[in-house]
């Protein structure tokens, strides 16, 4: 008889569920007080040293003058904006720079555009809807109430050739295509994300800011590309030598050569608490060694083997749309996170494994996400294989009916849900993965999950699969109500 032990907190939509797990389970719900980096007393006045005293950059103040033209960009989602903006603007006009010459623009990437409350509060991941973006005096002054289109807020269009300038290829052959304020504006500042770790990407910030976020399509497809995100190479969180952010390096140095003009990054680090806890400024290059170290420090947590299982849980919100889109519940609670949430070589959950998520997944795709359901029903017909996608592109790229929704109708540009499936395909291959409590059978099947009337069910389902009464589980309670971590293998 195998002895069980019950485990709270495992979301599922709305509520929580309380599930029995063996009594070897490991149990990760948060960190020991002391590993957690210390929050920031001030974090304005962080920002502020960290501007006074950047890392492989000039001062903004010995960059630009009175007549220079300045974009300050920012993270989309969730970032530092709100706090770091106003500081960045009044160094700025102490350098002599004119409001009439400093735009502010999301770094959208092919996220859908914001409106004008969007800069007022994130209206981009579910996850973080109502956060704080800029504060209201800075729209108010560039996007006055009642102006349609305003010179001082402009959204990054990442389809539209008019607002793109092309930059040649990376050293490692990226199509480097971006917003042309790269090359007429006299400086940019990115004021990034929070150096999360993340699967695929090894963290947040840094060069991610510019390379992604002020992207055309093209240019975020070469480095989202099939050939790349599923090369073991860019399965991991280590930042230092991941693939995929060696891609996003390359587009930079590109970008700078091409311009001639360094850009000028303000990040900062989130701990586990979701507290700022670090700021640095300058170039990509200087100030991503000095956070890596502190994420370090924080976020690594090891566990004494590979396991059998992991089991974590959804919330009524996924990273991409809500919990009942079957593709955003595979792409954000399995493929980006928690399943490539670790350090090589070794992956948390071995090979042959089982994945077990608990969400709704009841076949609804938000309005905002055009192109899902379409691309979903290609994926089953290429024998869902996201290999196979990739003879469908072209077809993506240029769709006007999506392009013009994406353009006006604040929805995502068509491609994005092909890059969800390029980056879910390594844990389709690797492991069976049970969608627990999925009220569409047929939908979670259409993305290559197994579904499960409930988490019992699915623990028998795993139980079977792997020819154990008793694997060993790795279950993450609470797990989108946290900060990141990193498992290692011991």
């Amino acid at each position: 008889m195998v002895e069980m032990k019950k485990v709270p907190g495992i979301e599922y939509g709305t509520t929580s569920w309380t599930i029995d797990v063996p009594e070897s389970a490991i149990v990760f719900e948060k960190l020991p007080a002391e590993q957690i980096t210390q929050s920031l007393p001030d974090p304005a006045n962080a920002i502020r040293e960290a501007l006074e005293n950047p890392l492989g950059m000039e001062r903004i103040s010995e960059i630009v003058k009175k007549g220079s033209k300045v974009t300050v960009a920012f993270h989309s989602h969730v970032g530092h904006s709100f706090i770091s903006a106003p500081i960045v603007l009044d160094e700025l006009h102490k350098a002599g720079v004119e409001d009439s010459d400093i735009a502010f623009m999301p770094g959208l990437g092919t996220y859908p555009k914001f409106r004008r409350r969007g800069f007022l509060v994130s209206e981009m991941d579910p996850l973080v809807a109502g956060e704080p973006i800029l504060p209201p005096k800075i729209v108010d002054k560039f996007w006055p109430p009642g102006t349609i289109y305003p010179r001082g807020m402009k959204n990054h269009d990442c389809s539209d050739p008019k607002e793109l300038v092309f930059l040649g290829y990376s050293k490692l052959g990226d199509y480097v295509e971006y917003n042309k304020c790269v090359q007429e504006s006299d400086l940019v500042i990115f004021l990034g994300g929070c150096l999360a770790p993340t699967g695929t990407y090894g963290a947040y910030g840094g060069s991610s800011g510019v390379s992604i976020g002020l992207g055309s399509a093209k240019a975020i497809g070469s480095t989202h590309t099939y050939s790349i995100v599923s090369d073991p190479k860019a399965i991991h969180c280590s930042p230092r030598n991941n693939l995929y952010r060696e891609h996003k390096h390359a587009i930079q140095d590109q970008i700078e050569d091409a311009t001639g003009k360094p850009i000028f990054n303000v990040d900062g680090f989130q701990n586990f608490n979701s507290e700022w806890s670090v700021f640095n400024a300058g170039h990509y290059k200087e100030i991503q060694e000095p956070t890596w170290q502190v994420l370090d420090k924080e976020k690594i947590v090891k566990i004494p083997e590979q396991v059998d299982v992991t089991i974590c849980g959804c919330g009524p919100h996924t990273t991409y749309d809500h919990a009942n889109n079957p593709l955003a519940v595979l792409a954000s609670q399995v493929s980006s996170h928690p399943m490539k949430d670790f350090l090589p070589p070794k992956p948390f959950c071995r090979k042959g494994g089982v994945v077990i998520v608990c969400a709704t997944c009841d076949g609804r795709i938000s309005e905002i996400r055009q192109s899902d359901q379409e691309i979903i029903k290609i994926f089953n017909k290429v024998g869902q294989n996201a290999a196979n996608l990739v003879d469908y592109e072209d077809e993506f790229y240029n769709r006007d009916d999506y392009l013009f929704n994406y353009r006006h109708a604040r929805a995502f540009h068509p491609m994005h849900p092909f890059w969800l499936f390029y980056n879910a395909q390594w844990a389709l291959d690797n492991y069976t993965v049970i969608c627990a409590g999925a009220q569409s059978f047929e939908a979670a099947r259409s993305v290559g999950m197994v579904p499960a009337k409930d988490f019992p069910t699915a623990w028998n389902m795993a139980t079977k699969i792997l020819g154990n009464k008793e694997p060993l589980a790795l279950v993450q309670p609470n797990r989108t109500k946290r900060g990141g971590v990193i498992f290692k293998v011991a």
